[in-house]
Formats: structure tokens, C-alpha cells, sequence
């Protein structure tokens, strides 16, 4: 347990853990480290004290264009009202304290409660800073090695911007499987760290692309989305299909900047923007 922490990180820790006392609803006394958490952005744990226990995650110190902790904080509180992320027990500059949800993550048959979910998120009624998407992409480009077909890519993405003006909604932008808890309470979503207001297209697109969803089940996922009709659907499924695309891209910037390439991948997109 730990292995990984640096003896600053460890210090951190200890800084957080040293915080419990102000923690909302918190433990008695100081909560025991039960576990350490896979996760390649922030280091977290699993803390306990008796039969309660919360997520502690150390937030990573190195800036990243796509998190705002204010945007985070905002949003997690939104979502707590509406009933579909727990509230948390802590904020600090290093450290966010949540409680542990039990339950079972969210799968590919839960498509329609996915749909739903997504809807709920872009109805939050909170005021997040927007993400800038380009940008965003050409900060992490910027911070690679640049190679022809990389460059090649990149710059298609670029060109392949939808023009068209879209209202901003709150995002998640990071709506995936594993954060997505079926709790005694219903589908919860965790994780807040991207939060932003984005392009809804962009926000259905990260899923959409990592799970490499057909037509049919991305029908499933948007008659869910859209049920209420509040939501215009014209051209909302061409934006995904771009935002596929770049969201491929940026991911693959994403594990560059941590020193691992993916050629493979690179060239599947290379050639898709192709066809």
C-alpha cells in the first residue's frame, strides 16, 4: 500500500489525513489508511474509521489545462442537489475527502440510466468556466513530440472544429464506467475533476468513444438523453462523431505527456480522418 508516494507525497498524506477533524460529518478520531486506489491522474485511498469510510484523493500538483478545482467544487456541489454524486466530507488545496459509495459500477446494459445520467449532468444548474476545447487541444499537443503523422492529425482535427454556435452546458467530461456507481440511491457519478462547461457533444463523445459504441447503442444512450425533448438532437449526432475523433486525439496526447506512446492508435485515426 503506497508504494508509489514520494517522500513529498507521503508528507501530503499526512497533512490530509491530519484534517479529519474539520471533515463534514466526519470520524471520531483519526481515520485508518485502509487501501490505495488505481488511478494514473491523482494518488487516493481508502481511509476507515469503524463501519464508515471515505475516499481520500491527493490532487496532483502538476497544472492541467482541463481541471479548476473552483469548477470541481461547483460542480460537485450541484450534483449532490440533484441527487447524483454524494457530498463531499472535505476540500483542501491538496486533498478532497469523500464518502465511500458501496455498489456496483455502472456496465454497458445500464445504457438507458446512462442516457438519463448524462441528461441530468448537462441540467445542473451551476455556473462552471467554460473549456475552451481547442485550446485545450493545443495545450497538450504543445507538449509533445512532434512527429509528421501526429502533426498531420492534429491539424485535421483542428480544421474539422463544428463552426456552429452551441450553448454551453455544465460537463463531466470524464462520464465513464468506473465512475458511474449504482448506489442504494441510484446511478451516482464521481470523479468531478474535469467539470466544465463544454459542448454536451463533447461530454456524450468521451463515452461514446471509449466504449466504441455502434449506431445502435448510441440510439439507446441519446433516446435516453433526449427523452424529455428538452435537448435539441439536430446535428448533436455529427458533433459526437467529430468529438470522437478529438477525444481519441487527446488521449493519446494525454499518455504522451506521461512518456507512452501509442502508434497503433495513431494511425487508426490517421486513417478514419482519412476515409
Amino acid at each position: 500500500m503506497a508504494k508509489k508516494l514520494s517522500a513529498e507525497d507521503r508528507l501530503r498524506l499526512e497533512r490530509a489525513l491530519s484534517s479529519w477533524e474539520s471533515w463534514r460529518d466526519g470520524p471520531r478520531q483519526l481515520p485508518e489508511l485502509i487501501s490505495q486506489l488505481d488511478g494514473e491522474s491523482n494518488h487516493s485511498f481508502v481511509v476507515s474509521e469503524g463501519a464508515r469510510s471515505w475516499v481520500l484523493r491527493l490532487n496532483n500538483p502538476k497544472q492541467d489545462s482541463g481541471i479548476n478545482r473552483d469548477n470541481e467544487r461547483l460542480a460537485l456541489e450541484a450534483a449532490y442537489e440533484a441527487g447524483i454524486s454524494p457530498l463531499p466530507s472535505f476540500y483542501g488545496d491538496e486533498a478532497l475527502v469523500t464518502p465511500l459509495l458501496s455498489g456496483p459500477q455502472a456496465t454497458l446494459e445500464n445504457l438507458s440510466a446512462v442516457g438519463d445520467l448524462f441528461f441530468r449532468v448537462h441540467s445542473l444548474t451551476v455556473d462552471l468556466l467554460p473549456l475552451d476545447l481547442l485550446q485545450h487541444l493545443k495545450n497538450y499537443y504543445e507538449r509533445t513530440t512532434p512527429e509528421p503523422l501526429l502533426n498531420d492529425c492534429y491539424q485535421q482535427i483542428v480544421d474539422l472544429y463544428p463552426k456552429e454556435s452551441i450553448e454551453l452546458k455544465p460537463c463531466h467530461n470524464d462520464c465513464l464506467l468506473p465512475n458511474m456507481i449504482n448506489s442504494e440511491k441510484g446511478l451516482f457519478l464521481i470523479d468531478w475533476e474535469y467539470a466544465a462547461a463544454t459542448d454536451p457533444a463533447y461530454d456524450l463523445a468521451v463515452f461514446s468513444s471509449t466504449y466504441n459504441l455502434d449506431r445502435e447503442r448510441k440510439n439507446v444512450l441519446l433516446s435516453a438523453y433526449a427523452l424529455d425533448g428538452n435537448f435539441q438532437t439536430e446535428g448533436l449526432l455529427a458533433r459526437i462523431e467529430y468529438f470522437e475523433k478529438y477525444y481519441r486525439l487527446i488521449e493519446m496526447l494525454w499518455w504522451d505527456v506521461r512518456g507512452q506512446r501509442m502508434e497503433g492508435r495513431l494511425e487508426s485515426l490517421a486513417q478514419d480522418l482519412a476515409n
